[in-house]
């Protein structure tokens, strides 16, 4: 009978202490893995880190929707996020647009802010970090997306568009003339300069997330484009081409047949099958370089200086993502530099934030985009 009790008194123990064992082993996993989680996100030389120095390789997507009645926002609560984090993610670019931000010259949405401040909290809740881009295509809202009506100084000039979307940029007078308006800082109605009002307008986005560990920092603009500058892409493209053409093959096309060529898709896409070696890309592509430095240098430069210098006074943590110039989607090298602090030196808080799309990108041919271009 003593043999029996002690025995049960043995395994009574010995479950006891399984149950202490296993509770302090879900205490220690749940410790661990908050350890594991980053809660912040900066630059250590050329690397992102963490709050603890960790290299943080960030996988993300973007989250934006396009469409101005829909209030350009993806969701209208966190369930997204949290299908974002079971998936692996980590990070997002978030998508605003200057149109709802400032919907008249100085006048900032605070309703639009408070959907946006929703937003990074549901990111926050499922340990998401959060780039804001600030986001535009063709422009303005009256083409496609971004600046708003009242930024919009076209000149009545006419727009067109092509067989794709973006065929509109090298097209439209008025997207090209909007653009050029808006580098050469032309006067909005109240008197203040276009960059003047987007660079107001970043500081006062960044005045409110400065703080925010959520927010990792600002993608100043999407695929800046440079204008009537641009016009002279296509004939430097096509003289390119035909003299790769000529070099590789032998065969001789004119100014006309060329042309005609690169206006129709199909043809493009059958064109694009002799540019699927790196020496024949390079040919063909590195022509534009000259064309894609000048604005970059001359006037994206000078831009990104000023929405740093305007951001800087109220935000020094946070990293600004610099992307190169649109024609740069395709291959050209870019010129873009750092930009600098007040004391001149270079900011450390930078990401070169590049795209890279094949010729075939928004074509029904997409899916034959070559790794090679």
């Amino acid at each position: 009978m003593r043999k029996k009790s002690s025995f049960i008194h043995f395994v009574f123990l010995a479950i006891v202490i399984a149950s202490l064992f296993v509770s302090c082993k879900q205490k220690n996993t749940d410790y661990k893995i908050d350890a594991i989680i980053p809660k912040k996100i900066t630059i250590y030389e050329d690397k992102f880190v963490d709050n603890q120095g960790r290299q943080v390789i960030l996988n993300g997507i973007n989250v934006i929707n396009k469409l101005k009645d829909e209030g350009y926002l993806v969701s209208k609560d966190s369930t997204l996020y949290t299908k974002l984090r079971n998936w692996g993610f980590n990070s997002i670019r978030f998508g605003v647009f200057w149109d709802r931000l400032e919907p008249e010259p100085g006048v900032y949405n605070e309703k639009y802010l408070q959907d946006i401040d929703k937003h990074i909290q549901w990111a926050a809740k499922n340990d998401i970090f959060v780039v804001l881009d600030m986001h535009q295509d063709l422009y303005s809202t009256l083409y496609a997306n971004g600046a708003p009506l009242w930024a919009t100084i076209n000149e009545g000039k006419p727009h067109r568009m092509g067989d794709i979307w973006s065929d509109a940029y090298l097209l439209s007078e008025a997207v090209q003339t909007s653009f050029d308006n808006f580098w050469a800082n032309t006067l909005a109605s109240d008197g203040v300069g276009l960059q003047d009002h987007y660079a107001n307008m970043w500081q006062h986005i960044a005045k409110r997330y400065a703080n925010n560990p959520t927010v990792i920092g600002y993608d100043l603009m999407n695929e800046p484009f440079s204008g009537s500058d641009a016009l002279q892409a296509i004939p430097t493209l096509l003289e390119a081409y035909g003299k790769m053409l000529f070099d590789t093959t032998g065969k001789e096309l004119s100014r006309k047949e060329l042309e005609l060529i690169w206006s129709s898709v199909d043809d493009r896409t059958k064109a694009l099958q002799n540019l699927s070696s790196e020496k024949n890309f390079a040919a063909v592509i590195d022509a534009l370089f000259p064309l894609n430095r000048d604005f970059e240098t001359q006037k994206l430069q000078p831009f990104y200086q000023k929405v740093s210098d305007a951001i800087r006074e109220v935000d020094t943590s946070s990293i600004l993502f610099l992307e190169h110039s649109y024609l740069s989607n395709m291959g050209i090298r870019s010129s873009i530099a750092r930009t600098t602090l007040v004391d001149g030196t270079h900011d450390s808080l930078l990401a070169y934030a590049p795209h890279g799309y094949d010729l075939v990108t928004d074509t029904k041919n997409a899916a034959d985009a070559s790794p090679i271009r």
